[in-house]
């Protein structure tokens, strides 16, 4: 069992770092366990050392609960006993930031080796391409792993591109435009927040991520060679980069799991504890299973009957919000908290981004079947596209069906629907009308805010973006005709 509870969720409040503390319990119960199946408690942190115990001996469960108060921002990963076996005592131990990425990426990856490269977007001082803990890194992982991954790279810093600096959008919108929409006209400028674009943004972005692919595809090559390469860090988010790891041959597979950024930290030091401190067997999780690792509000997954409803509509023209299931482990919304749409409309794409308030340059992810993707998609690996976190490009079939979903430049960050996803009957049923078996997919939330966590929150959240219905789990509601 995996599970992974972001406090952003329970807050509203985006990349949110405040203490989880006041969600401890709720989090266990939805887990389905209690304090007394707690085997260990790990917290990753920005120190420097791999891995240390907060204190010489194993502290007691009181004073473990007081260091449990004293947190690292990062959150902390509670790891559950196996049924049955003695718990014991529960020291809290720490792991650094850097690792806890390198953990995250691989241990979730199904491969029994991989070269493993980390690159945040702010980075620091501790850990720069010029210090020589990189190999001390890569030795630790080797010494003390129960599975040797290759090498680990510790994280680059990366800044926002030249004529940006001072840009509200943050690196997630701002990056946007390499790919889609006008860098130079007033409406963009002002939703950037530059007061001119008389310089060539769109180039200059474009650089900024041809650094990235650059220093990715080095320290790929870098490490051991194994044709499988893992991404971990914020900049791992960067989906023309894992694109050109595939394109030119630096890996032959590529795994980019679904919390790669900060939010995943907590996942990569719990896997780390069980591995490693613990010494239990690594476990190989379904992908479905990273994807959708979040809170459960007790609402179960639409029926066929729901997904051909919301199909229909879909095909008509309407959006419709889609509440079911886990959450989605991760800042991507994979089908369990979307909002989805047609693709075969070229202005849906405007409508989409009008509804959610957003910059008109943004694009919007296509989610399809494995056997649509190979047909219209120039694809090069067969796990790298679960999870919305790898471009590909189109073919010349894909621009006259799905035109909503395509960046200007051809490309599409494809979602390929895994059976257990909760969109695959939504899929099977445009298929059977005779649609391309395709979706819009974007997150179902305010601007600014988080994904919407409660189906009350939904539907208030429906209505107040004016979709034209929202589904609870089973429940298939019209909001507007």
């Amino acid at each position: 069992m995996l599970r992974h509870f972001e406090l952003e969720r329970f807050t509203g409040r985006r990349h949110d770092d405040k203490s989880m503390q006041p969600y401890y319990e709720a989090c266990l119960a939805n887990a389905g366990i209690t304090w007394d199946d707690v085997a260990a408690v790990i917290e990753p942190t920005a120190s420097s050392a791999w891995s240390q115990r907060v204190s010489p001996d194993p502290p007691g469960w009181d004073s473990g609960w007081q260091h449990l108060g004293e947190v690292h921002r990062g959150g902390v990963a509670m790891l559950a006993g196996t049924s049955g076996e003695p718990v014991g005592e529960r020291p809290l131990d720490r792991i650094s930031h850097h690792m806890s990425h390198a953990c995250y990426a691989f241990y979730t990856s199904p491969y029994a080796q991989a070269r493993v490269v980390t690159m945040d977007g702010g980075g620091d001082c501790f850990y720069g391409p010029e210090h020589p803990q990189e190999a001390w890194i890569a030795g630790a992982s080797r010494g003390h792993f129960v599975h040797d991954f290759g090498g680990c790279i510790p994280h680059f810093r990366l800044e926002h591109p030249p004529g940006l600096e001072n840009s509200t959008g943050g690196a997630w919108t701002t990056h946007a435009l390499a790919l889609t929409g006008n860098p130079n006209d007033a409406g963009t400028a002002m939703a950037l927040g530059t007061a001119a674009c008389d310089h060539p943004l769109k180039e200059s972005i474009r650089e900024t991520q041809r650094r990235t692919h650059h220093l990715f595809q080095a320290h790929a090559r870098a490490c051991a060679p194994f044709g499988a390469v893992v991404l971990g860090g914020g900049c791992a988010l960067n989906g023309p980069a894992a694109h050109g790891l595939l394109q030119e041959g630096v890996a032959q597979h590529l795994w980019v799991p679904p919390a790669v950024n900060d939010g995943g930290l907590t996942v990569g030091a719990a896997l780390f504890a069980w591995c490693a401190l613990l010494g239990r067997p690594r476990e190989y999780h379904r992908a479905d299973t990273i994807a959708f690792a979040g809170w459960d509000p007790g609402v179960g997954s639409m029926s066929r009957e729901t997904a051909t409803q919301v199909a229909l509509l879909i095909e008509a023209g309407g959006v419709v919000g889609v509440f079911q299931g886990r959450a989605e482990s991760g800042p991507r919304a994979l089908g369990h908290r979307s909002i989805l749409a047609t693709p075969t409309r070229p202005e849906m794409r405007a409508r989409i981004n009008d509804i959610k308030g957003r910059q008109p340059y943004r694009p919007v992810a296509p989610a399809t079947t494995a056997a649509f993707a190979l047909e219209h998609f120039d694809l090069y690996d067969d796990v790298a596209y679960a999870f919305m976190t790898c471009i590909a490009r189109s073919r010349p079939s894909a621009q006259g069906l799905i035109p909503a979903g395509l960046h200007d430049d051809g490309s599409a960050r494809v979602q390929i629907a895994t059976p257990q996803s909760g969109l695959m009957d939504v899929l099977n049923a445009l298929a059977t009308m005779g649609c391309p078996p395709c979706v819009l997919n974007t997150s179902f939330n305010r601007r600014g805010q988080a994904m919407v966590h409660t189906p009350d929150q939904a539907r208030e959240v429906a209505r107040e973006l004016e979709l034209d219905a929202v589904v609870i789990g089973e429940e298939f509601e019209v909001l507007c005709t």
